[in-house]
């Protein structure tokens, strides 16, 4: 088992595993760029079609878990396009140029619209509309991943669709 990266737990969807240490180490080494498109659904109407947010994050002084944008922290970058949204929630398309802990959950409640399920950055929770997992989580799915392979150097393009808990919210949010 040989991660290129990770997701936050709770947050389903794609990774990249390498099969083998010397693949890893070439995505490290050669700075592979691996391009991270996230879909969430954040509580309210998210008010921008497009925005593009470059707040710093640093973890919270009282907390070992919890992050916050502070000026002090480190540069992060997420841009959110809003796919669909009403008052109850917002259906969001998230890339991501920095690869903070927390980065998407941080921002979107730094923008006043925590993800649906994230009680740690001020979501409800929504485990009724979780059909598979009556803990509840954060709506956040990691959609799709776009880099170059280390060994064929071929442009590659992985997704995978809504799990069925997040597209159960989405409709109950009437947002597709």
């Amino acid at each position: 088992f040989h991660p290129v990266h990770r997701l936050d737990k709770n947050t389903s969807g794609l990774v990249i595993i390498a099969k083998n240490p010397s693949v890893q180490h070439r995505f490290s080494q050669e700075k592979m760029r691996i391009k991270k498109y996230y879909t969430a659904i954040c509580e309210g109407y998210y008010p921008a079609e497009y925005s593009s947010i470059r707040f710093p994050i640093q973890r919270k002084s009282e907390s070992i878990v919890e992050r916050e944008c502070s000026i002090d922290g480190k540069r992060a970058h997420t841009d959110i396009h809003r796919i669909q949204g009403n008052p109850l929630g917002s259906l969001l398309n998230v890339a991501l140029f920095t690869g903070r802990t927390h980065q998407i959950r941080v921002h979107c409640a730094t923008m006043g619209h925590p993800l649906h399920g994230d009680l740690l950055y001020g979501g409800h929770s929504h485990a009724e509309d979780h059909q598979d997992n009556n803990d509840g989580r954060q709506a956040l799915h990691a959609s799709r991943l776009l880099f170059i392979h280390p060994i064929s150097k071929q442009s590659l393009t992985i997704s995978a669709p809504l799990p069925k808990d997040l597209l159960h919210l989405a409709q109950k949010l009437h947002l597709i």
